[in-house]
């Protein structure tokens, strides 16, 4: 599965976010883009396009994030987001994903992250 990570570029999710996905089996079993990891260029639009799923940590409001998520949700690619526990994520994203996935550490994401794909995907 070719899976989209999007997140706000305010964040700098390397260690918490990056980190326990890649280091995961989940990075042996799918194909992940990770765009903030790389420079931005015209491509990032063709991942998502071509993405079968978008993981979206949405801890943190960004436009730009919001740009991604409004172009997969008119695509139909399935969006999930994921939230630190205690940030508070726009009540507006429940118009374009029914999957929320709160978690307290990267361990805890990266474990609910592979518990909804074996279940789900």
């Amino acid at each position: 599965m070719r899976i989209y990570i999007s997140h706000s570029s305010d964040f700098s999710l390397g260690d918490t976010f990056y980190r326990p996905l890649k280091d995961s089996r989940l990075n042996t079993e799918h194909d992940f883009f990770l765009p903030h990891e790389n420079e931005i260029n015209p491509e990032t639009e063709d991942k998502l396009r071509n993405s079968d799923l978008v993981l979206a940590e949405v801890s943190k409001e960004s436009t730009r994030q919001g740009i991604e998520l409004g172009l997969a949700s008119s695509l139909g690619i399935p969006i999930v987001c994921a939230y630190k526990t205690g940030a508070d994520s726009p009540r507006s994203l429940g118009s374009i994903s029914k999957y929320f996935i709160e978690y307290s550490g990267a361990e805890d994401l990266a474990k609910q992250f592979t518990d909804f794909l074996g279940s789900n995907h």
